[in-house]
């Protein structure tokens, strides 16, 4: 009879045991993406990129991916939003996209799917599916459709080029409307 007491026991505790495991498969997923050999994942990523002292960025995104691989890069699987500061900590303007990648040696990074740029401070606005960004030419540019918006000139094209400040940019194939203040020509 004891012997009984002690199999039920132990049956009970196994069965229970079983029963309270389920295979999720998202929490599999979840684990799988964090084992992968090379490939670090950070969520809830807020960085702030500072220069001499001085904060420049901050970068918000709900997952990072860091490749160390050969050539290693940065991943923003989920989308990121980078918001700029002047000297003043002033915000100057944002970047959202839906996906971008910045490979760490080329200092290259590309964003796309939904690219918005907006300049908060002289009110421009910058749309595209795609946008490059070299640090070492200080270039930004895209051979995708692009639409300008400023205070006085809404442009669309097929291809773009601009100074990383956006201080200077031209717009490659427009093919939109511009509206165009009539003293520039005189």
């Amino acid at each position: 009879m004891f012997k009984f007491f002690i199999f039920a026991a132990i049956l009970a505790g196994f069965l229970g045991f079983a029963l309270g495991c389920k295979n999720d498969s998202s929490n599999l997923n979840a684990i799988d993406e964090a084992m992968q050999p090379g490939i670090e994942v950070v969520k809830g990523v807020d960085m702030i990129y500072s220069e001499g002292g001085s904060t420049k960025a901050r970068l918000e995104a709900p997952k990072l991916l860091r490749h160390k691989t050969e050539n290693p890069y940065l991943e923003f699987p989920e989308g990121l939003k980078v918001t700029f500061y002047d000297d003043s900590l002033k915000s100057t303007g944002q970047l959202t996209a839906k996906y971008g990648t910045r490979n760490i040696n080329d200092r290259k990074t590309m964003v796309r799917d939904s690219v918005v740029w907006k300049s908060l401070s002289e009110k421009n606005k910058l749309e595209s599916e795609d946008l490059h960004w070299d640090e070492n030419k200080r270039k930004l540019y895209s051979d995708k459709v692009v639409r300008v918006t400023t205070e006085t000139e809404y442009i669309t094209g097929k291809g773009f080029e601009a100074n990383q400040d956006f201080s200077s940019y031209s717009i490659k194939q427009v093919t939109g409307t511009i509206a165009v203040n009539a003293n520039q020509f005189e």
